[in-house]
């Protein structure tokens, strides 16, 4: 008997995931080939518009090149010209903005302001700076084109007097890239600068037009603190210091300005006995640091202003400048109990502290007496004495973790204070309280 096998045969074609995967691939190979098209075109567009950009610099120059050399400088500028500092143009769609800086140049060939003896002319000629920018755009660096005009015959006085600034951090460390704000609006017309330090922490800028206590400085960079100059206020600082600088023909104005990184300040008021926070309390800050003096020659501070605490009793401070900060309770029912660290606050740059201050109900006389060593240490746990005979009063309090304690109520009178700690020799002496006394004490290292 023969065995008979039967073969069945499929049917040939495409299936169903053969095509999606066939799609797919042709999606991806089309966009790739759609993104390289269109990265193509934005890259010929880009230079075309770079093409325009440099067009309109190159024309500005030629522009400064073709003018009388008193007339090379901006409308508001040092030197003072015919060129707006600051111009926008439209260009087959594309809006450029044109920046045009022109300054004098001291050549060192005939000897510098920095030299000695000093070139008192030293409007040797002008460097003119040309920027083009514009926006939206896949590259849109800058254009930036530099010329040199050199006026036609020799150089003269005629050119101003000079404002030289340095720029410092609080180490003495020149500042670069600090900017320096100009405003003069006696002079016609009045100049409007914008300008930056060189690496030396320096801008001397020649041609300045001739001014009394006219040129208001402003002094200033990301992240730092900033100095300015003031105007003579009648009311309000009639006696402004630093004044704003005044610029003779021929002569030179220097003056420097100290900035630094600035530092942030959290104050946190709290209730002396159960450390709760105390909240809705306002709390004057004022810092060393002053701008002037009042009629009556008192400083008038740079820093003064009443913040009250939130919910938490805490005040949030951001940017605050280097200084020394007074820190005084300005509620009738509270009294200062102490803090941690001290007041006077040394705020130092680019720091972050957080400061306690303890305060009790008031009372008419108080003593808050702190406790340190030679080298101003605080000393924790020291025992303090306090009697008076007369009044028969006799308290004996430790100090805190800050090396402070706190005595309230209080009458008037003179007290003996008697101060012990383990390793100290002990201290005698005597206190006259007075409203909220405060006393500094310091305890000598015990001899073997």
């Amino acid at each position: 008997m023969q065995t008979r096998y039967t073969t069945t045969k499929h049917p040939t074609g495409i299936t169903l995931i053969e095509t999606l995967i066939s799609l797919a691939i042709f999606i991806m190979v089309s966009s790739a080939f759609y993104l390289l098209i269109q990265l193509g075109l934005r890259t010929l567009t880009d230079d075309q518009i770079r093409l325009d950009a440099i067009a309109i610099a190159q024309s500005q120059i030629e522009s400064l090149r073709n003018v009388p050399y008193d007339d090379v400088g901006t409308i508001e500028g040092i030197p003072h010209g015919v060129f707006a500092s600051h111009q926008t143009i439209v260009q087959n769609t594309i809006s450029y903005t044109v920046k045009t800086e022109i300054r004098y140049i001291d050549d060192p060939l005939d000897g510098t302001i920095q030299t000695i003896p000093r070139d008192t002319v030293n409007t040797d000629y002008k460097k003119a700076r040309v920027e083009v920018t514009w926006e939206n755009q896949f590259l849109n660096q800058p254009v930036i084109l530099i010329t040199t005009v050199v006026p036609n015959g020799i150089e003269t006085t005629s050119g101003g007097g000079t404002i030289w600034i340095e720029v410092y951090s609080t180490d003495a460390t020149p500042l670069s890239n600090a900017t320096i704000e100009i405003i003069n609006t006696a002079v016609t017309p009045a100049v409007p600068l914008s300008l930056q330090t060189d690496t030396d922490g320096r801008l001397i800028l020649p041609g300045a037009p001739a001014a009394i206590q006219a040129y208001q400085i402003t002094v200033s960079k990301n992240g730092y603190s900033s100095e300015q100059t003031y105007s003579i206020d009648e009311i309000h600082n009639p006696h402004p210091d630093p004044n704003h600088l005044t610029v003779i023909e021929s002569e030179v104005t220097t003056k420097t300005f100290t900035i630094d990184t600035v530092s942030e300040l959290r104050i946190h008021l709290e209730d002396y006995t159960t450390h709760t926070s105390l909240a809705n309390i306002p709390v004057r800050i004022i810092g060393k640091k002053r701008i002037g003096t009042d009629l009556e020659g008192n400083d008038i501070p740079k820093y003064n202003t009443t913040l009250t605490t939130d919910a938490t009793g805490t005040i949030t401070l951001s940017a605050m400048e280097h200084d020394i900060y007074t820190i005084t309770l300005q509620d009738a029912t509270l009294d200062f109990a102490g803090s941690s660290p001290h007041i006077p606050l040394v705020l130092a740059p680019n720091s972050s502290v957080d400061l306690t201050i303890s305060a009790a109900p008031h009372a008419e006389q108080t003593a808050l007496i702190t406790v340190e060593d030679a080298n101003e240490t605080v000393i924790s746990d020291a025992q303090v004495h306090l009697t008076h005979t007369i009044l028969l009063y006799d308290q004996t309090q430790n100090t805190n973790n800050f090396g402070q304690t706190f005595f309230t109520p209080l009458e008037l009178g003179t007290y003996t204070i008697e101060i012990t700690k383990e390793g100290f020799a002990p201290y005698t002496g005597t206190i006259d309280v007075l409203e909220n006394t405060q006393q500094i004490i310091s305890l000598i290292t015990a001899t073997p």
